[in-house]
Parts: C-alpha cells; structure tokens; sequence
C-alpha cells in the first residue's frame, strides 16, 4: 500500500499538478474552489435546499450547522491540497448556485469521479450542464485525466439525463453504493473516455 501512495505521489509531483481555484464555463459562470469565506453562503444554500434534497436518493450535505460545514470545509482544503480532489462552489452573476466536486483523483490510472448539486431556483436553465461540460474539459485538458465517473440512484433520472446530455455512458450498477440519509442505495455508474 505504502508504494501505491509513494507512486502516485510521485506521478503527481513530477507532473508537477495542482487543481484550480477557478474554471471558467461561461463569462457568467464560473466554478471556484470552496473556502472558508463560502461557508456562510453555502450553509444558508444547503438549508435552503433541504427539501429539494430529501426528493433524491443522494449522500446530499446535511451540515446542522455552520461549525460543522467550516470543518468539512477544512478536510476539503486539505484534500485539495493533497491533489486528491477538490471542492467548487457553483457561481452564477455572482451568486453562489450550486456545488461541484472533483473526488478520489488516481493519478497513476488518470481517473477520478465527479459530483454536483444544483440549487433548486437554478435548476432547467442550463447551468448544471455547462458547469459539468466544463469541470470534465478541465479534468481532461488541464488534469490529463482519461477517465471520469459519477454515480447516481437509480431514481434520479434528471441527473441521469444531465450526464447523458454532457457526454457520459452508463456502465453498470453498483449495489447498495449510495449512503442516504436512513439507508444504502443502489447506483448507475457512468464514465466518460477523454482520450
């Protein structure tokens, strides 16, 4: 295990890689790595979505409080720091919207998955569609990666038409791959090729 990690330390330093603050998807659009000067706006942007998020079958953000998003917020840094993923916040015409992440980057396999929500006002404009077309051309032009995944319930047919729409395929199902709320459910594994 331990020259796993001293590999893909390796392939990432000699690469000398590291993720973007910021990807542009439209003049208007752009996603920005989360700090600690989001969490107020993206705390009051999760609260706001709770019901929309008990409608999906999702591992959705249920921070109680804003001490509690400032600490995952911290381990997100430290993820980004690592090279290992990262955190954006979704902005539209200055307004935080929505959530988008880069998770589990191998560098050695050039792969990572992704995930996002949107804020439900902001949702059928277009904007989950251009901010994923671009996290995935960034993932594949900056990042060099070849191959990137997301999953999603089974029941989740609009973020399953979303990723079809951005170029993903679905692959398989993995069972009981999702952790919700009050149980485990199963999940369609799509991926992209960027070669």
């Amino acid at each position: 295990m331990g020259s796993k990690k001293r590999t893909e330390s390796s392939l990432r330093d000699s690469a000398k890689l590291h993720i973007a603050d910021e990807i542009t998807a439209t003049h208007e659009l752009k996603l920005k790595c989360i700090t600690m000067k989001d969490a107020a706006s993206l705390h009051k942007l999760i609260i706001l979505n709770q019901n929309h998020f008990s409608e999906f079958e999702f591992t959705s953000p249920d921070y109680e409080t804003l001490f509690d998003l400032r600490q995952a917020i911290e381990t997100l840094t430290e993820i980004k720091s690592a090279a290992e993923g990262a955190a954006f916040g979704l902005w539209f015409d200055a307004k935080l919207v929505g959530y988008f992440s880069i998770n589990e980057i191998n560098w050695a396999q050039k792969t990572a998955d992704v995930g996002f929500w949107l804020d439900q006002s902001q949702q059928s404009k277009g904007l989950g569609l251009k901010a994923l077309q671009a996290l995935v051309n960034y993932c594949h032009q900056s990042l060099k990666l070849q191959i990137v995944t997301a999953h999603t319930a089974l029941s989740n047919a609009r973020c399953q038409r979303l990723l079809v729409r951005a170029g993903f395929s679905k692959t398989s199902i993995h069972r009981a791959h999702i952790e919700t709320r009050d149980r485990k459910v199963d999940a369609y594994r799509f991926e992209i090729r960027l070669t």
